[in-house]
């Protein structure tokens, strides 16, 4: 199987960018009396979610052997943040209201803020730290044909430890 040469570190860069800036244009939105701010700040976060960036680093980096506990650990933990968020906006929300450099501090403005302080980290951690991995041109193992498999096309467990050799790994390492 040949993949092709595709990028990890840009996608999870500019998903970083986008929730930083748009948290910022959410926070921002109130002092500036915007509704349209606001409207920006939430499209950009949206647009900045990097569950798709995520899946595909699973499918791309995560041998098959492992592939389902990897996508339901990353389930699990989205899930999480679902069911935590919400706890967490009725603590932000009973906060007083303060300020900060000349910002309004409160219930609406919070939320904008806090998700910067866990976006900004989370971009210098990518843009300082990860490391692409390797792409791969996978043969056949001895023994193998493409067609091993249930699916075709290389999907055996022979395949796997050769896409696994070709990366310089084992089949029986998790990533995770």
């Amino acid at each position: 199987a040949t993949r092709a040469p595709r990028a990890d570190r840009a996608p999870l860069l500019a998903s970083a960018a986008l929730c930083s800036v748009g948290n910022v244009a959410y926070a921002l939105a109130l002092p500036y009396g915007s509704l349209k701010l606001m409207l920006c700040g939430r499209i950009l976060v949206g647009m900045g979610g990097a569950r798709v960036v995520n899946r595909r680093y699973i499918a791309d980096h995560v041998d098959l052997e492992y592939r389902t506990e990897a996508s339901a650990a990353f389930v699990a933990f989205t899930a999480l943040g679902m069911a935590v968020g919400p706890g967490v906006a009725a603590v932000v929300a009973a906060l007083p209201e303060t300020e900060v450099y000349g910002l309004p501090i409160n219930g609406l403005t919070a939320p904008g803020f806090a998700m910067l302080l866990f976006w900004l980290p989370y971009l210098a951690a990518v843009a300082i730290a990860f490391v692409e991995p390797p792409l791969y041109r996978a043969q056949p193992a001895q023994g193998t044909s493409a067609h091993d498999g249930a699916r075709g096309g290389g999907h055996g467990a022979g395949a796997a430890r050769a896409h696994a050799a070709a990366r310089g790994g084992s089949a029986a390492a998790p990533l995770l």
